[in-house]
């Protein structure tokens, strides 16, 4: 199939953001993109230059060229003795691939949009600022402290949602519930994950273990409001363990 800059271009996206495949086998797929011709798409570079120009060694592309195989990304004919093989990327898969990553990407985007407007539609007016004491009445008002106004700074807040706690915490359980606190926490999660970049986004989105990662981060970010990056910590832990 003749081969435009778009179409290379989305083959390359599902190669690098396949779940399923290794480093190795990803870039030995896109030296074969690379090395594609651009009316018939085929390739025939020896595993000797995929080699050199990898800085591995040809067992290396081997085991590659065998998982782009397995994963029903590519087939290569041999054509002889002394003749390199020629190789063809499954341009229609790839494609396919492609699509549905950008499908995933855009459903997470509209998802973290709609989380930020839902908290912030559920976020109180914030309080009018205490009055100020008179100059020489006292000692001056403290100006270097901060509180978050939508999370309560209350010791016994968690437990007050579970229904545990003392009684000034218990009546905080009517003040915010915990879909709302969710709905924050998951706002924050999202808004710090899309600063990361779209590149960041994307790898989170096509993980396997996307929604179990997201639970957890959410999860971390709810009891420990940082602006995002209480979720963001814990799912670089669990991505490290």
């Amino acid at each position: 199939m003749p081969l435009t800059a778009r179409t290379k271009a989305q083959a390359a996206e599902a190669l690098i953001r396949h779940p399923d495949l290794s480093p190795a086998a990803r870039r030995v797929g896109l030296e074969l993109l690379n090395h594609a011709d651009r009316r018939t798409g085929i390739s025939w570079p020896s595993e000797a230059r995929m080699a050199e120009a990898l800085g591995v060694d040809p067992r290396t592309v081997r085991r590659g060229k065998t998982e782009l195989a397995a994963a029903g990304l590519l087939e290569w004919q041999r054509r002889g003795r002394h003749k390199t093989a020629v190789y063809r990327l499954l341009w229609d898969k790839l494609l396919q691939l492609a699509a549905a990553i950008k499908q995933r990407v855009e459903t997470a985007c509209r998802a973290a949009r709609k989380a930020i407007a839902t908290a912030k539609a559920a976020t109180p007016p914030p309080a009018p600022p205490p009055p100020q004491k008179p100059a020489g009445d006292g000692p001056a008002p403290r100006s270097d402290r901060t509180f978050s106004p939508t999370y309560p700074t209350h010791q016994g807040f968690k437990g007050a949602l579970e229904g545990k706690g003392s009684a000034q915490a218990a009546p905080l359980r009517t003040q915010i519930t915990d879909r709302e606190l969710d709905a924050r926490a998951s706002a924050r999660f999202w808004k710090a994950l899309q600063g990361l970049g779209s590149t960041v986004m994307a790898e989170f989105i096509a993980h396997p273990r996307a929604d179990e990662l997201q639970t957890a981060a959410i999860r971390a970010e709810r009891y420990r409001p940082d602006g995002g990056r209480s979720g963001i910590a814990a799912l670089q832990g669990l991505l490290k363990a």
